[in-house]
């Protein structure tokens, strides 16, 4: 029986021992830890993380340019590494256009990228591996969907981190989806909405600046003519009371479009000038009605070149602009604030 039992203990120094030059000759290869292994390197230090466009999943439209953006974040200790690579195979339906890499939001042209047809690598060695130890590092891949991609279809993507050659740890997985031109990503849409409305708001402040000096193209005139056949009315921009102007119409043969336009100088720009315009029977002038804080009812007379001075202040609103024959008297009508 004691025999027996030193014949086991021998066997088992003697396989211990088998195995200690096994690992001692170096026929064992070593492989370096994982990224999540226990020890120094906790799973909270390291971050390997892709997006497309700042999210996981996105529409995109056919022919449409848009970039990968793969973040790696190392941790303080990376001295078992001589090189850390990150590997990115794209899809053959997209077309890479640049590859760039940025270090803590800062582009750094000195880290090299390698382009072996579709698979793109960065790789960070030497003083380059050291810069990235505590911080961010991000490989922007800009690509563009090629003419033959159809609606419908879905394009995934994952990136992976090399280390001294062994496969270290892959990202999360994103998602791009091909739209067609009925059915364009929400952000597009709201973009051309935007657009839209802008534009028709341009175009109604064009039209309404059009309104206000000259209908249709009717170019301003230095002097009117006053005569007994012809109409004239007066209008300014009610917003700010600027851009008065008289306008002549043919007595003759009317119509819409003022066959002559003066602009008026001379009034203040709070006077409110409307409708209250009238011809004097005998002088070669117009007397018009405005009113502003200062001069509640003020009358002014305006020569045909569109010269304005004060007159006088007249005793209530003028509504609508009559001079008596003799040319003396300017009648007012005054309005009641409950009649319209």
């Amino acid at each position: 029986m004691r025999k027996r039992i030193i014949v086991n203990t021998f066997k088992q120094y003697l396989t211990l021992f088998i195995v200690f030059l096994i690992v001692s000759s170096g026929i064992l290869p070593m492989y370096p830890a994982p990224l999540y292994a226990e020890g120094n390197q906790s799973e909270d230090e390291w971050v390997l993380s892709k997006e497309v466009e700042g999210q996981t999943s996105k529409e995109v439209g056919k022919e449409e340019e848009f970039s990968y953006d793969i973040n790696l974040k190392v941790p303080d200790d990376l001295e078992e590494f001589e090189n850390l690579t990150v590997i990115d195979e794209i899809d053959s339906r997209l077309t890479i256009q640049q590859v760039i890499v940025v270090v803590d939001d800062e582009v750094d042209s000195s880290i090299p990228s390698d382009l072996d047809g579709q698979k793109v690598s960065v790789e960070f060695s030497g003083d380059q591996l050291k810069h990235l130890v505590g911080k961010t590092g991000t490989v922007q891949v800009t690509v563009q969907l090629n003419d033959d991609v159809e609606a419908g279809e879905q394009i995934e993507n994952i990136a992976e981190v090399i280390g001294d050659g062994t496969s270290l740890v892959e990202s999360n997985n994103v998602t791009v989806t091909v739209v067609g031109d009925e059915e364009q990503p929400v952000e597009e849409e709201e973009a051309e909405s935007e657009s839209k409305l802008e534009l028709e708001q341009q175009e109604e402040a064009s039209e309404e600046e059009e309104t206000v000096v000259g209908i249709n193209n009717v170019e301003a005139n230095n002097v009117l003519e006053i005569n007994d056949v012809d109409s004239y009315g007066i209008s300014i921009n009610i917003l700010d009371g600027s851009l008065s102007q008289i306008r002549q119409f043919d007595g003759n043969n009317f119509n819409a479009d003022p066959k002559a336009i003066v602009m008026v100088t001379g009034i203040p720009g709070n006077v409110l000038v409307s409708n209250g315009l009238a011809v004097h029977p005998t002088e070669n002038a117009f007397y018009a009605y405005g009113a502003s804080p200062e001069i509640p009812h003020g009358l002014y007379r305006i020569t045909p070149d569109g010269s304005a001075e004060y007159v006088g202040n007249l005793d209530g609103v003028a509504a609508n602009g009559v001079i008596s024959q003799d040319g003396n008297i300017f009648p007012v009508c005054i309005m009641p604030q409950s009649l319209v």
